[in-house]
């Protein structure tokens, strides 16, 4: 019994010193109503740790991490929260996945933790992304059986489309796949406004967080970054689009598209032959690959394991986007990942 005390009271004085270190605060935004008064800060007796959410990361090799930007804070009750990052686990000059630990500390001194990861990437690296936009549907454990039994993983930009395939979302991120938001309805009216295209991104976020237990900072704008479809609503405000993307991205979001299309959207029955031909080419090291799960995509289904092979002959690792650092957006210097 000593020998456990003694392992948490070193433990707890190894976070202690981080704190006192790393002197960084953050003003965090108060759990539930308006901030308490300076008199109830007083005089309550607050034992109530801060709320840590803290996410993946991505950099490249002997890169410079921001870590700060990849945690969120809120307390019940003070408005400082001192923190420390725990990144002893990272080699920045080897490619691979470390852990990485937030350590929160309110100014009543209750502590909290949140545990992320941040992957190097090397940027010389041959890396396939694959993503399927549109399902959950009936389609998707197809899909997840292909990329268990090929061994890789995948991220899903999901909808709210088909309510009877959402629970196929708990597998996919139980497999290892990165679950991240495309839209609750599909519906193009979400260009409409601001505020419609924020309510419908909170709503499937609730069933993401529902299905896999927390929530995601990755989007995939229907239609690409560069639709045009918001042209609908806001005629003769070519820019409208860009006023969307900068709200997006000051919110925390980063939106992905893509730079290499299966083109499996012309239709629902487009020949694999077709589908593999378009999918499978190597003009860049790191490429970020469109398919769809929707309901109608059954050629996507029967092609995706000739594509794997492809990718696979041609010495390409299996990518996920699970983190806000990724870039690939259509239009801009960084269209290919960085």
């Amino acid at each position: 019994m000593n020998t456990r005390k003694s392992r948490i009271g070193i433990a707890l004085a190894l976070i202690a010193a981080m704190l006192a270190a790393t002197a960084i605060y953050v003003h965090a935004k108060q759990a539930q109503g308006n901030p308490a008064s300076v008199a109830e800060k007083e005089n309550a007796a607050d034992t109530i740790a801060p709320a840590v959410e803290a996410f993946p990361m991505q950099v490249a090799t002997n890169g410079r991490p921001d870590y700060m930007n990849n945690v969120e804070y809120t307390d019940s009750t003070h408005s400082r929260v001192k923190i420390a990052v725990d990144s002893s686990a990272v080699d920045l000059s080897k490619a691979g996945e470390y852990p990485v630990v937030f350590y929160a500390e309110n100014e009543a001194g209750n502590v909290a933790q949140a545990k992320t990861s941040i992957e190097v990437i090397d940027p010389k690296e041959k890396i396939i992304y694959l993503t399927f936009d549109d399902g959950p549907s009936p389609n998707t454990p197809h899909i997840l059986k292909i990329l268990r039994d090929n061994g890789v993983k995948a991220t899903f930009f999901v909808t709210a489309q088909w309510p009877k395939s959402l629970p196929y979302m708990t597998q996919a991120a139980r497999d290892g796949n990165v679950v991240a938001a495309h839209s609750y309805s599909h519906n193009f009216k979400i260009y409409s406004s601001l505020d419609a295209y924020f309510a419908d991104l909170e709503r499937i976020e609730q069933e993401i967080e529902k299905y896999t237990g927390q929530r995601t900072r990755i989007v995939r704008f229907p239609g690409g970054s560069s639709n045009h479809v918001y042209r609908r609503y806001h005629p003769g405000n070519r820019q409208w689009i860009d006023t969307l993307k900068a709200a997006l991205l000051k919110r925390g979001y980063q939106y992905v598209d893509w730079s290499l299309d299966s083109k499996d959207a012309d239709g629902n029955h487009v020949p694999v032959t077709t589908l593999v031909s378009s999918a499978c080419h190597t003009y860049h090291p790191q490429m970020c690959l469109l398919m769809h799960d929707a309901a109608a995509k059954k050629t996507t289904v029967e092609a995706l394991p000739a594509i794997i092979k492809y990718f696979k002959a041609q010495g390409y690792k299996f990518g996920t986007i699970k983190s806000t650092d990724y870039v690939c957006h259509h239009g801009e210097h960084g269209m290919w990942p960085n």
